[in-house]
C-alpha cells in the first residue's frame, strides 16, 4: 500500500529529466523549421512536467525515521 501511495524519488527525477528534454530538445537538435514538431514536443514537456508530484521530491527515504 506505502508503494502505490507515491512514486519512487528516481521516478520523479526521471520524469523531470524527461520533461526538460522534451522541452529542450528542438532547440538542442535544431529541429526548430519543423514549428508542428516543436509545439508538440514544448506542449508534452509542460504536461509532462505539471504532471510531478513535487513532494515525490522531498520525502524522506522508507526506513529513515
Amino acid at each position: 500500500m506505502l508503494a502505490a501511495s507515491a512514486p519512487p524519488v528516481i521516478a520523479t527525477w526521471f520524469h523531470i529529466v524527461c520533461g526538460v528534454w522534451l522541452v529542450v530538445a528542438p532547440f538542442a537538435l535544431q529541429y526548430r523549421a519543423v514549428s508542428r514538431a516543436v509545439v508538440d514536443d514544448v506542449a508534452v514537456g509542460i504536461v509532462v512536467l505539471s504532471a510531478i508530484e513535487p513532494h515525490g521530491l522531498l520525502r524522506a527515504p522508507i526506513g529513515a525515521a
